[in-house]
């Protein structure tokens, strides 16, 4: 496992969805920690070269919060995932009939 340092940054991603009628702020995290001077530079190239919208660069500092938020994104991603075979087979049959 890495060693990350206090003083390392990273990149996260911010975007708004609807749950539950409610409208809620999502992070993810886009990179994992580096160096100041690298994460500046990516972030800078990310925001003009590719046009990424909504980006921003995190202190790592003692890493609570950057494990939380990895934690809660593998959350949402395993939420996502759990298609039955089943499942998948009625939204394609739905997707047919249209």
């Amino acid at each position: 496992m890495a060693s990350f340092m206090s003083t390392d940054f990273y990149i996260i991603g911010t975007s708004n969805k609807i749950i539950d009628g409610v409208i809620v702020p999502v992070e993810t995290v886009l990179t994992k920690p580096f160096r100041e001077r690298s994460a500046r530079y990516t972030l800078s190239k990310w925001k003009y070269a590719l046009e990424m919208r909504n980006i921003s660069l995190r202190k790592y500092g003692n890493g609570r919060e950057y494990r939380a938020m990895l934690k809660e994104q593998s959350k949402r991603r395993k939420k996502a995932r759990n298609l039955t075979i089943g499942e998948v087979a009625e939204i394609i049959g739905e997707v047919e009939k249209l």
